[in-house]
């Protein structure tokens, strides 16, 4: 008998009612897409250390209040990242992702609006995993590894 297959992250969508209107661009079946991709991302970075995130889609106003408080940054950014796990043995975050700015990005990136909050939501989870982009080389290899995984997990 075969064993199902249990999910290493648990993930939580909300959305706000600021970002709602942003995410009409979204296929079929993002929600459910975007979990498996990040479990898959996940498994493959962590291994079993288990996660819960919650992925919440916000209005810029609420997002530009979170870079100010946390970051120090008053201006609209498309994706925040927060590790609330005060433990090595599991993670909990929360990513933060602002539609109405990352629409504004679809130019820059040759995407449409599914592709780049698949991107955007991506980043986080390897945020969550370790990965950063404060030197040069970790950018580097923080972009290839994106490169990789957008183009097995973009449907």
């Amino acid at each position: 008998m075969r064993a199902s297959h249990q999910p290493q992250v648990h993930i939580k969508l909300l959305v706000d009612a600021p970002a709602k209107p942003h995410l009409r661009g979204m296929r079929r079946g993002w929600k459910g897409a975007l979990g498996k991709m990040a479990d898959e991302v996940w498994k493959r970075e962590r291994g079993n250390i288990p996660a819960s995130v919650a992925i919440v889609f916000v209005g810029p106003e609420r997002m530009r209040e979170l870079n100010r408080s946390f970051r120090g940054k008053d201006a609209v950014t498309d994706v925040l990242t927060f590790d609330l796990a005060d433990s090595v043995d599991s993670v909990e975050g929360e990513i933060y992702v602002c539609p109405e700015f990352a629409a504004g990005q679809l130019g820059t990136y040759g995407t449409d609006l599914h592709q780049q909050v698949v991107r955007l939501v991506l980043h986080g989870v390897l945020h969550l995993a370790g990965h950063d982009h404060h030197t040069l080389a970790d950018g580097k290899r923080m972009a290839d590894l994106t490169r990789r995984y957008l183009r097995e997990f973009v449907w």
